[in-house]
């Protein structure tokens, strides 16, 4: 539960604009110490120390307590969150509680701005004046205590950092963006997180297939990357593990790099694509330097690899007629 020693503004925003949202926080805060109003808190709709492991039902009484304990509430928008429900959901709470909300819009032209934001008068998070404008309205509805021009005008250095970090995410965003359209998916790659069943065959010149090698993976992702760890049967090696990383297209397919300096040094490439409507198994091709165990020397080695979340289509697999 939030204190109720200092009045408080609630940032309602998506996980992709954590960054902003900081940015906000912070410049108010600094603003409110320059201003003489008083100490103030700032509360986040996305704080992921508070809501780990928190079911929905938790979320939202949460939410209802601190929107309740805030003076007004700050939608920021960006295209991340534009069309987020969540947020339209936390600004139309907000509203029914009959708290103030106001929207600030970083990186996108008026026209753009869900119509849900348009009627509260947004202001431009690229504009100085215009967020010194809505850093003074924000304070002093929040504190219940006047600003004056010549204060405000003393803001104008933390107000032209805000504006150069501003825009330094948005060139983050825009890099970030572009590698999630054409390379990988974060939202994709969350689906895969857990526990797998991988196996591994050799494709041989003669042209037959047998069985290389069958593992269990974990999957859990990162802001750009999946990463994998897979937990050897390799004669002589059995229950060492090897580490993997890799990307996943907007399409499914995922591509994935190996390798270890282990007792059996490996690396090598995996290419993979959904089999199926489930989502609970990939099916591809792999190629590298490996060995079938201790015993061996590494050699290049190429197959085929299924991974699934379920066993009893490991064990099927190959299948004649997969090709």
């Amino acid at each position: 539960m939030p204190s109720a020693k200092h009045p408080k503004v609630y940032i309602s925003h998506s996980y992709e604009d954590r960054k902003l949202a900081a940015k906000l926080s912070a410049l108010l805060l600094k603003l409110s110490g320059i201003a003489n109003v008083g100490p103030i808190e700032v509360l986040y709709s996305d704080d992921a120390d508070s809501r780990v492991d928190l079911s929905v039902r938790e979320r939202v009484d949460r939410l209802s307590d601190e929107i309740d304990a805030a003076k007004l509430t700050i939608a920021l928008v960006s295209p991340e969150s534009n069309e987020k429900a969540w947020i339209a959901y936390e600004s139309g709470l907000s509203f029914g509680r009959k708290k103030n909300v106001r929207v600030i819009s970083f990186f996108m032209k008026d026209q753009m701005i869900n119509p849900v934001y348009q009627n509260r008068k947004p202001f431009n998070g690229e504009d100085q004046e215009r967020v010194a404008a809505f850093c003074k309205e924000v304070l002093e509805e929040c504190t219940d205590k006047k600003i004056s021009k010549e204060n405000v005008k003393v803001w104008d250095p933390l107000i032209a950092d805000f504006h150069t970090s501003v825009q330094q995410e948005k060139n983050d965003m825009f890099f970030r963006t572009l590698f999630q359209d054409h390379f990988h998916n974060r939202e994709n790659a969350q689906k895969l997180e857990g526990k797998w069943i991988a196996k591994w065959t050799e494709l041989h010149e003669d042209g037959k297939e047998d069985i290389f090698e069958k593992d269990e993976l974990r999957i859990w992702t990162t802001e750009k990357r999946i990463r994998v760890v897979g937990y050897s049967q390799k004669k002589g090696v059995e229950g060492s593990n090897y580490p993997m990383e890799g990307i996943v297209s907007p399409t499914r397919k995922v591509a994935i790099s190996y390798w270890s300096e282990g007792e059996i040094p490996i690396c090598g490439v995996c290419l993979l694509k959904p089999k199926g409507l489930m989502g609970d198994t990939l099916i591809g091709t792999w190629q590298g330097f490996t060995a079938r165990s201790i015993d061996d020397e590494p050699r290049f080695t190429r197959g085929r690899v299924i991974l699934s979340r379920r066993e009893e289509i490991v064990d099927a697999f190959p299948e004649k007629s997969d090709s």
